[in-house]
This record gives structure tokens, C-alpha cells and sequence, in this order.
């Protein structure tokens, strides 16, 4: 048997762009003709590192409609409205977890249902507030997640 030793040229097609050929055989050149790093995106002038000026005035003006609908639209629509809301922040933690850290873990949800239940336990069966109920939830879960801690 001979051993031979293949490169990314052997096996990648001659039409690849060669920094991409190059850049599979270790031999990773700064490439002058196009710039992939350099965006107007980085020119912008970040705020305290949440994002440029724009992002922030567009952030702001979602919650002021945001807190507009909450007040002026039926119940059925604040509903759906906030089961919007708190699925798409369990899916944004569930994001920087796997998708920013790696980690493999669904935990977090489990304190999620559970602040949920404690919700539906003391507003359906105490006739709490909402708001205090989920005041409540959330300090019955973050003990629980300090006491498993």
C-alpha cells in the first residue's frame, strides 16, 4: 500500500475561488480583492454595546407600540401578545445557551414551566393578581434555580 498524501487542490474543483483552496491546505493568505470582514456595519458608532444609535431608536419604538397594544387592545389580543413575548424570550435564552455557548442543555425550561404553573396556580385557584402572581413566579424559580445551583 502507498500513502499518499492529498490536498484541498486534489480534491476541491478548479473553479473554487483559490484563497478557498489555500485556506483548506493551511496556507490562509489575506485576500486584498474582497474584503469580508470590513462591513459599514462595523463603522457604526455602537452605544454602551448594544448597537448603533438606529437599532436602539428601533428597540425603543417596538416597546412604546408595544406597551401602546397592551393598553388599548381586548384581552384576547394581550394574550397572544404575551405568549409571543415569553415564547420568544425562552427561545432567545435557549439560543445564547446552544448557539452562543455550545452548551447542551434544556434546563431552563423546566424553571419556565414551573414559573408558569406557580402563575396558573395562584391566578386561577388564589384569584391573585397577574402581576403579583408573576412577581411570585418568578421568585419561587429563582430560589429553586439558587437551591439546585
Amino acid at each position: 500500500m502507498s500513502q499518499h498524501s492529498y490536498s484541498a487542490k486534489d480534491v476541491v474543483p478548479e473553479n473554487t475561488h483559490a484563497s478557498a483552496r489555500d485556506s483548506l491546505d493551511g496556507n490562509i493568505q489575506p485576500d486584498q480583492s474582497r474584503s469580508f470582514y470590513h462591513t459599514s456595519a462595523q463603522h457604526q458608532q455602537v452605544l454602551l454595546g448594544l448597537g448603533s444609535p438606529g437599532q436602539l431608536v428601533c428597540v425603543v419604538l417596538m416597546f412604546v407600540v408595544a406597551g401602546i397594544l397592551v393598553f388599548t387592545l381586548n384581552s384576547y389580543y394581550v394574550y397572544v401578545l404575551a405568549t409571543i413575548a415569553a415564547t420568544a424570550l425562552v427561545g432567545i435564552g435557549l439560543n445564547v445557551l446552544l448557539g452562543l455557548t455550545g452548551q447542551v442543555s434544556f434546563g431552563h425550561i423546566g424553571f419556565y414551566a414551573i414559573g408558569a404553573y406557580v402563575v396558573a396556580i395562584l391566578t386561577t385557584t388564589y384569584n391573585i393578581n397577574f402581576w403579583l402572581a408573576w412577581c411570585a413566579a418568578a421568585v419561587v424559580t429563582g430560589v429553586l434555580g439558587a437551591l439546585l445551583a
